[in-house]
């Protein structure tokens, strides 16, 4: 028992806080600290080895709680898109960095190693038929690196030459269209390739404790307050949809 106990470690990490709450770990610091290095979000998540969208997770949710933008995002093709921090997040992280050697605290070491390029990557909305798609391409032996971040998202990070590939099914009012009026939104116009995929079929979901309702009906009691709707991510095409 002794034995196992001397095994057992301590760690400090500095944190940074705004009104109670965490904004800045060590982990999402370095995050920073590479997007300005790489002036890439996906070579600074290559890098420490964390899921793109768990980065653009982390990086939101710091900007709403602030209210101002850490990062701005740069258009580009043929992966010379990027990102940058802007002048907040260069303060934040500068703040931070003060903190870490004024308390002479030690963040938890992140191993970054060289960054090695996929055969392709894809960002895209939540389908069960792409992720069987995918495990098939990588049972061919293809290094795919795929991103779920919603259809907003994925385009975005075509847009920014981020990613090969970006999975949508975006429905644009105004033409009945899917997907292609979004293309001149996203600056994506002659740049990329189109190519049909798939009918999906969206539908509501109830909580057991609630009878099931048409879609008409469910749309009229959501209108009228009388149910709660858990919706999807800004920006993805179900939400778009709704």
């Amino acid at each position: 028992m002794n034995n196992l106990m001397d095994q057992v470690e301590g760690e400090i990490q500095a944190v940074l806080k705004f009104k109670g709450e965490v904004v800045l770990d060590g982990e999402l610091a370095e995050l920073l600290r590479l997007v300005d290095e790489t002036g890439s979000l996906l070579s600074a998540c290559r890098l420490l080895g964390i899921p793109y969208s768990r980065a653009w997770e982390r990086i939101s949710r710091v900007e709403r709680k602030l209210g101002v933008k850490v990062v701005l995002a740069r258009r580009g093709g043929g992966r010379r898109g990027g990102m940058r921090l802007t002048e907040q997040g260069r303060t934040l992280l500068d703040k931070y960095s003060r903190y870490e050697r004024k308390v002479r605290m030690a963040v938890s070491p992140v191993t970054v190693g060289k960054p090695t390029e996929p055969d392709l990557t894809i960002a895209h909305s939540h389908d069960p038929i792409l992720t069987i798609l995918l495990e098939k391409l990588r049972s061919t032996g293809l290094d795919v690196e795929d991103a779920c971040v919603g259809s907003g998202m994925a385009l975005a990070s075509l847009s920014l030459g981020e990613v090969d590939v970006a999975a949508s099914h975006l429905y644009d009012p105004e033409t009945g269209e899917y997907n292609v009026p979004y293309l001149h939104r996203y600056w994506l116009d002659g740049r990329t390739s189109i190519i049909g995929g798939y009918m999906r079929e969206l539908v509501f979901a109830f909580n057991p404790d609630v009878e099931p309702m048409g879609v008409e009906e469910t749309v009229r009691a959501l209108l009228r307050g009388e149910l709660r709707l858990v919706n999807r991510n800004v920006g993805s095409g179900t939400s778009v949809y709704l």
